[in-house]
């Protein structure tokens, strides 16, 4: 059962930093890690990404909360 639960924050370790991948990929490096005032738009994959990791982020403290109840009832 701990392994399931490592597994989803494992997940939630890519999911987090999957669309900076795709962002600095598209504008490199060195922008990315200037100072900016606006965000640059995103395009298909970075927006898509985006949206993956919102929806992740509503199901996480869900999952979260079921791993711990089911560490406690396994005892």
């Amino acid at each position: 059962m701990v392994w399931w639960f490592l597994a989803g924050i494992g997940l939630y370790q890519v999911a987090l930093f999957l669309p900076d991948v795709f962002l600095v990929t598209r504008i490199g490096v060195h922008k990315y890690l200037l100072s900016r005032d606006d965000d640059p738009a995103p395009n298909v994959f970075h927006a898509r990404a985006q949206r993956a990791h919102r929806n992740y982020l509503e199901s996480l403290p869900l999952f979260l909360g079921l791993s711990v109840l089911s560490l406690i009832v396994d005892r």
